[in-house]
């Protein structure tokens, strides 16, 4: 005799992940329809639906800069006169990249 159950759950899909990271599940059910019990036999054996993990990877996360008064201080000029330049910085740590994210 074919387990015509377990050839029915073999065919059904598992429903979307519910994250695209850090770790969601997916869901798939089977009902008790092919062939569902009639005169009297007896109904399906074992659970109507499975659940998983799945894309159970790290977010990636984007670097941001630190905040506008977080800037360095400006370094001395280049040239003492006939016009030069100044530099400041500041991190990209707000938060720091992570998990393969953009600077």
């Amino acid at each position: 005799m074919v387990d015509t159950v377990t050839l029915v759950l073999g065919q059904i899909d598992w429903s979307e992940c519910s994250a695209e990271c850090g770790g969601g599940t997916q869901i798939r059910s089977r009902t008790c329809t092919n062939p569902a019990p009639a005169n009297g036999g007896a109904d399906c054996v074992g659970d109507s639906s499975e659940t998983r993990e799945c894309n159970t990877n790290a977010c990636s996360v984007d670097g941001g800069y630190s905040d506008f008064g977080d800037w360095s201080a400006w370094s001395d000029c280049s040239a003492e006169c006939g016009g030069g330049t100044q530099i400041r910085s500041r991190t990209c740590t707000n938060p720091a990249p992570a998990n393969g994210g953009a600077d």
